[in-house]
C-alpha cells in the first residue's frame, strides 16, 4: 500500500511542458490509500512505524505551470504521550497515519492542498 502512495507521488511529477497533474486526483487517492493502511495496535514499536511512514511518505513535490511550487509533503503520525489537534489533547495511541503538506510559494501557480491533507486516527487520553 505504502508503494502506492510513492506511485501517485511520481504520477504529480512536475513537467516544464504541462499540463499541471490533478490536485484533486492527488488528494482522492492519497487519501484513499492512507484509509487503506491497516490500523496500528498498542503492541508495536510506535518508533519503527514512524521510520517506515517517514520513508514511504514524506516527499518533495513540485506542482504548477509555468513554474512550480514546492510542497513538503511528511507523515503524520503523533506519539503516546504527545499532544495533537486544536484542543492539543494527550495523545494515548495513534490507529492510522495522516498527511500533512507544507508549500513554499514561488509564483502562486501550485494547487496541492496545503496544511493536514488526512488527519490521523488518533485515540485520546481520557
Amino acid at each position: 500500500m505504502l508503494e502506492q502512495v510513492k506511485a501517485v507521488y511520481a504520477a504529480m511529477a512536475w513537467s516544464q511542458d504541462g499540463p499541471a497533474p490533478d490536485p484533486a486526483y492527488f488528494e482522492a487517492n492519497v487519501r484513499h490509500l492512507i484509509a487503506s493502511l491497516p490500523p496500528v495496535t498498542k503492541d508495536v514499536d510506535v518508533l519503527s512505524v514512524v521510520n517506515v511512514l517517514d520513508d514511504y511518505l514524506n516527499a518533495r513535490l513540485h506542482h504548477g505551470v509555468p513554474i512550480p511550487d514546492d510542497y513538503t509533503i511528511e507523515s503524520a503520525f503523533p506519539l503516546p504521550g504527545s499532544t495533537w489537534g486544536t484542543k492539543r489533547e494527550r495523545v494515548r495511541l495513534c490507529i492510522r497515519p495522516g498527511l500533512t503538506s507544507t508549500r513554499y510559494h514561488r509564483e502562486g501557480y501550485g494547487d496541492l492542498p496545503e496544511g493536514i491533507i488526512v488527519a490521523p486516527e488518533v485515540v485520546f487520553q481520557q
